[in-house]
């Protein structure tokens, strides 16, 4: 089974009802393990509409249907390491670090900070 680390401008287009992401998402809570990083909770909890209880009460049914990968310190080391070689931003390097450290598929649409890191299995779920 496949097991995909979600970044969050996945989760904030399945939460505008972006049709490409709930394709995306159905297919994959059929088929895969769902992960979100806690740099990816961070980011979306951080959203204005949360403010909003109703709102906040469906970004939580959301976040409660994956698996959290919690930072480690084996995973802030290599986050580290990834944002001293490749000057991405910490929150980025933090999430492909989760995802080395685990061996999941990266699923976003943010392909381009990504892709020079060796290693890292990216998916971009749509365009």
């Amino acid at each position: 089974m496949r097991k995909f680390l979600v970044d969050s401008n996945i989760i904030i287009d399945q939460l505008r009802q972006f049709e490409p992401a709930r394709i995306f998402f159905k297919s994959a809570q059929e088929n895969s393990e769902l992960y979100l990083s806690t740099v990816s909770l961070v980011e979306i909890y951080s959203g204005t509409e949360t403010k909003e209880v109703g709102r906040l009460k469906i970004v939580e049914e959301l976040v409660a249907s994956f698996e959290i990968s919690f930072l480690t310190p084996s995973i802030a080391r290599q986050a580290g390491f990834l944002r001293r070689d490749y000057k991405k931003s910490f929150a980025d390097m933090i999430i492909a670090a989760t995802a080395l450290e685990y061996g999941f598929i990266l699923a976003t649409r943010n392909t381009k900070d990504f892709q020079a890191i060796p290693l890292l299995k990216l998916l971009k779920p749509y365009g």
